[in-house]
């Protein structure tokens, strides 16, 4: 498989495109996907528990009490916790990665599914 499949340009969240059994050893492609899984994680964690969007709150707001060039993406998080607008999590966008990379929900995964992520996220680039 090559890796312009895999590019996390088109990574596809939504059911129309079928899970990658394989991912490039490329760097980025692989972190990508696998916060992309662990967001998934967390949206449906979330979905099932609603009462977890405030540890996620507690955490963005203890973020956002310090200055950080990641400001305005803990705003679009603010937002999005409030709206409940979860596709935002999982967008297949640049500005989905990027909210991602500062993103409160994955302080919501327990030790074991971010272990079960890692691992699954490793055996696909052998």
């Amino acid at each position: 498989m090559n890796a312009e499949k895999f590019s996390p340009n088109t990574l596809n969240v939504g059911n129309s495109m079928a899970e990658p059994t394989r991912l490039p050893r490329d760097r980025h492609i692989p972190q990508d996907y696998q916060s992309l899984l662990m967001h998934r994680a967390a949206v449906r964690l979330i979905v099932d528990n609603p009462d977890l969007v405030h540890r996620a709150e507690s955490t963005l707001a203890r973020w956002m009490s310090k200055s950080s060039r990641a400001m305005p993406l803990w705003e679009q998080w603010r937002r999005i916790l409030e709206d409940k607008n979860w596709s935002l999590a999982t967008e297949d966008s640049e500005l989905g990665r990027q909210l991602r990379q500062a993103s409160p929900l994955s302080t919501l995964l327990t030790e074991h599914t971010r272990l079960e992520i890692l691992a699954k996220v490793r055996e696909m680039q052998r």
